[in-house]
């Protein structure tokens, strides 16, 4: 109701996220963020499909979504919609409680896929200035995490789920840089 309510006054709004109450027993995630506040990858705020709204004239102003993306569809038409005039509208109180995968694997294999797709992001959004990744402290992180990797089974449980997380991202990132032919670390 809150969503349909703003979209009487905004062409693209956000509801909010909460990831601590249906995740008490999941493995260790970043919190999730959406909305018009905090620029993704260092270019644009994006609103995750979950909480989203905008209005028919938005969606066809962009030609609608890019169906040749499995993940990160939500991001590139975010960012799509922003640059094509459309400012986020944050909708705080259309709180969604977030569930997290549940096991390790599925978080491994979710998060693989999500830096996997932030090298395609980069490489079609690039052009409109999405900046470059940090090369050097991607590397610093990779030489951290390779490290680290003996350590691994002394590790509390929460420092490995952080462990495999941070390393399922990186992962995703190299393995996206050479998929795309695009270097983003």
């Amino acid at each position: 109701k809150n969503i349909a309510n703003a979209l009487t006054k905004y062409d693209f709004v956000a509801g909010g996220l909460e990831g601590n109450r249906l995740n008490v027993s999941a493995p260790y995630r970043t919190a999730p963020f959406t909305g018009e506040k905090i620029k993704f990858m260092g270019f644009l705020p994006y609103v995750i499909w979950c909480n989203m709204g905008f209005t028919r004239k938005a969606f066809n102003s962009v030609k609608g979504f890019n169906e040749n993306f499995c993940e990160g569809d939500d991001v590139d038409f975010s960012w799509r919609l922003q640059m094509n005039g459309y400012s986020i509208k944050d909708v705080p109180e259309a709180l969604m409680h977030y569930r997290y995968r549940g096991s390790v694997s599925g978080m491994w294999t979710q998060t693989v896929g999500y830096d996997t797709t932030h090298v395609r992001l980069y490489k079609i959004f690039s052009q409109f200035g999405m900046p470059k990744s940090d090369t050097r402290k991607a590397l610093r992180v990779y030489i951290k995490l390779l490290k680290k990797t003996p350590t691994l089974i002394f590790m509390t449980k929460l420092e490995q789920e952080e462990y495999l997380r941070e390393l399922a991202a990186y992962w995703g990132r190299f393995k996206g840089s050479l998929r795309y032919r695009t270097l983003y670390l």
